[in-house]
Protein backbone atom coordinates (compact mmCIF):
# COMPACT_ATOMS: atom_id res chain seq x y z
CA UNK A 1 0.00 0.00 0.00
CA UNK A 2 1.27 3.45 -0.91
CA UNK A 3 1.07 6.22 1.67
CA UNK A 4 -1.02 9.16 0.41
CA UNK A 5 0.59 11.72 2.67
CA UNK A 6 3.95 13.07 1.64
CA UNK A 7 6.69 13.06 4.29
CA UNK A 8 7.16 16.26 6.31
CA UNK A 9 8.89 19.13 4.52
CA UNK A 10 12.31 19.42 6.18
CA UNK A 11 14.72 22.19 5.31
CA UNK A 12 18.51 21.88 5.35
CA UNK A 13 20.58 23.86 7.85
CA UNK A 14 22.15 25.83 4.98
CA UNK A 15 18.71 27.34 4.23
CA UNK A 16 17.26 27.77 7.73
CA UNK A 17 19.25 29.54 10.43
CA UNK A 18 18.42 29.47 14.12
CA UNK A 19 15.60 31.70 15.24
CA UNK A 20 11.84 31.79 14.80
CA UNK A 21 10.28 31.50 11.35
CA UNK A 22 6.86 32.20 9.86
CA UNK A 23 5.74 30.17 6.85
CA UNK A 24 3.05 31.30 4.43
CA UNK A 25 1.71 30.28 1.03
CA UNK A 26 2.38 32.99 -1.56
CA UNK A 27 0.96 31.44 -4.75
CA UNK A 28 -1.51 30.43 -5.94
CA UNK A 29 -3.99 32.50 -3.93
CA UNK A 30 -6.21 29.44 -3.41
CA UNK A 31 -4.17 26.21 -3.68
CA UNK A 32 -6.13 23.17 -4.89
CA UNK A 33 -6.04 20.88 -1.85
CA UNK A 34 -7.36 17.34 -1.74
CA UNK A 35 -7.34 17.44 2.04
CA UNK A 36 -6.09 19.81 4.72
CA UNK A 37 -6.54 20.40 8.44
CA UNK A 38 -7.35 23.64 10.29
CA UNK A 39 -3.78 23.65 11.64
CA UNK A 40 -2.36 23.44 8.11
CA UNK A 41 -4.62 26.33 7.04
CA UNK A 42 -3.20 28.44 9.89
CA UNK A 43 0.33 27.48 8.89
CA UNK A 44 -0.22 28.52 5.25
CA UNK A 45 -1.89 31.78 6.33
CA UNK A 46 1.26 32.73 8.26
CA UNK A 47 -0.48 32.48 11.63
CA UNK A 48 1.98 29.97 13.11
CA UNK A 49 5.71 30.25 13.82
CA UNK A 50 8.37 27.56 14.11
CA UNK A 51 11.94 27.42 15.35
CA UNK A 52 14.71 26.79 12.87
CA UNK A 53 15.45 23.55 14.74
CA UNK A 54 11.88 22.34 14.18
CA UNK A 55 12.01 23.16 10.46
CA UNK A 56 15.26 21.21 10.13
CA UNK A 57 14.47 18.19 12.33
CA UNK A 58 10.72 17.52 12.45
CA UNK A 59 9.65 19.46 9.40
CA UNK A 60 6.17 20.59 8.43
CA UNK A 61 3.23 18.36 7.57
CA UNK A 62 1.92 19.98 4.43
CA UNK A 63 -1.62 19.59 3.07
CA UNK A 64 -2.23 17.26 0.16
CA UNK A 65 -2.43 18.99 -3.20
CA UNK A 66 -4.11 17.64 -6.30
CA UNK A 67 -1.79 15.86 -8.76
CA UNK A 68 0.28 18.12 -11.00
CA UNK A 69 -0.26 21.15 -8.79
CA UNK A 70 2.00 23.05 -6.45
CA UNK A 71 2.43 26.14 -4.35
CA UNK A 72 5.12 28.64 -3.48
CA UNK A 73 6.00 29.05 0.19
CA UNK A 74 7.65 32.04 1.85
CA UNK A 75 9.85 31.52 4.91
CA UNK A 76 10.33 34.73 6.92
CA UNK A 77 12.57 34.91 9.96
CA UNK A 78 10.69 36.89 12.59
CA UNK A 79 13.25 36.53 15.40
CA UNK A 80 16.95 35.83 15.30
CA UNK A 81 18.30 32.89 17.29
Amino acid sequence: MINEQAPPLRLPRALVADGVWRVSARAPAAPDFIRHTPEQSKLLAGETTFTGATLRAAGLNMPMLRPESGMVLEFERVKRG
